[in-house]
């Protein structure tokens, strides 16, 4: 499992740069600069990946729902 960070047509808008970068878990074998379509807001947008990174070195977070 990856978590990947996105950064989509909404969250550009944001000026709280923890706001404006989403985290999604995901299984897929992404690269960085890929656009896939997450839900956000209840709608289906476009998102740009940005990094990818192994889930391992966040392990106690994901427990922890941190």
């Amino acid at each position: 499992m990856k978590i990947i960070t996105l950064v989509s047509k909404r969250s550009v808008r944001e000026t709280d740069k923890q706001r404006r970068y989403s985290k999604y878990y995901a299984r897929g074998s992404y690269q960085a600069g890929d656009v896939i379509e997450i839900i956000d807001g209840g709608k289906k947008t476009p998102a740009i990946v940005l990094k990818i990174e192994a889930a391992e070195q966040y392990k106690q977070a994901i427990r922890d729902g941190s």
